[in-house]
């Protein structure tokens, strides 16, 4: 019984550090210390155990990455969410994004379709579904101008 308490303040104590460290990362995200904030998500990942939270917590390194200019790293981080759920929407049209801005329009048309596909019976009002139609269309277009 005295064991158990122990494990629970401990995992409390790791629990805290946690988040605390979660809060840091973002401070540093919103003060433009994108160094800092991806070296803390970096650990943040490592550390957790969950599957669909590291897969929430790589979306956000993974952001983080891309508007450091890490975009290779980014995009191996966003294939380990995919490789956990292939149909994870956040990380297909974040991957999208990042070829869209590295003018690979043909990859970021295939990723967006792909979340198309996922999102077939949405309602129609969904607002997502609609802004992801209208930037499929402008890659169509841009890719058949080519």
């Amino acid at each position: 019984r005295r064991h158990h308490r122990v494990y629970q303040l401990l995992s409390n104590d790791a629990s805290h550090q946690q988040k605390s460290d979660q809060v840091q990362a973002m401070l540093a995200d919103l003060e433009g210390d994108l160094d800092k904030s991806s070296e803390l998500m970096a650990a943040l990942v490592d550390l957790e155990g969950i599957p669909t939270k590291k897969m929430r917590i790589r979306y956000y390194f993974a952001d983080v990455l891309f508007r450091n200019g890490e975009t290779d790293r980014a995009k191996s981080e966003l294939q380990k969410n995919l490789s956990i759920n292939p149909n994870h929407t956040r990380s297909l049209l974040l991957l999208a994004d990042i070829y869209e801005a590295e003018e690979d329009h043909q990859s970021a048309l295939s990723y967006r379709q792909r979340v198309a596909e996922i999102w077939g019976d949405a309602d129609p009002d969904f607002k997502p579904a609609r802004q992801l139609r209208a930037k499929i269309s402008a890659t169509v277009a841009m890719v058949g101008a080519q």
